[in-house]
């Protein structure tokens, strides 16, 4: 009854390490996550940016920029900010942390 136990015990330590790897292959520094941040917020990115940021406010179904948005519209229009964030920077190789990328572009 001891073996099953010990192979059980070998084979979730043998997946938690590997979940582990894993994890940590796909993660950047935070320096390198804020020198992509500063890179997002820099006047090179303005086209790509006001297309994401077009994209997010048609998926909150905000008609015009002086319309002011209800709070399920905000919501939308975060999530989607956020999401478009994380994809483009996944896309060039950084992963960001949700805080990090929360304290220093997304304004909730």
């Amino acid at each position: 009854m001891n073996i099953p136990k010990n192979r059980a015990a070998r084979n979730l330590l043998l997946v938690a390490a590997t979940c582990s790897l894993l994890m940590a292959c796909n993660s950047s520094t935070q320096d390198e996550q804020l020198a992509w941040i500063n890179d997002w917020d820099s006047f090179a990115r303005y086209e790509q940016k006001m297309e994401m940021l077009n994209n997010c406010f048609k998926q909150a179904n905000v008609r015009s920029m002086s319309e002011e948005m209800s709070a399920k519209q905000q919501r939308t229009f975060n999530s989607c900010e956020l999401n478009s964030i994380v994809e483009i920077a996944e896309d060039e190789g950084i992963y960001l942390d949700a805080e990090l990328l929360q304290a220093n572009i997304i304004q909730l």
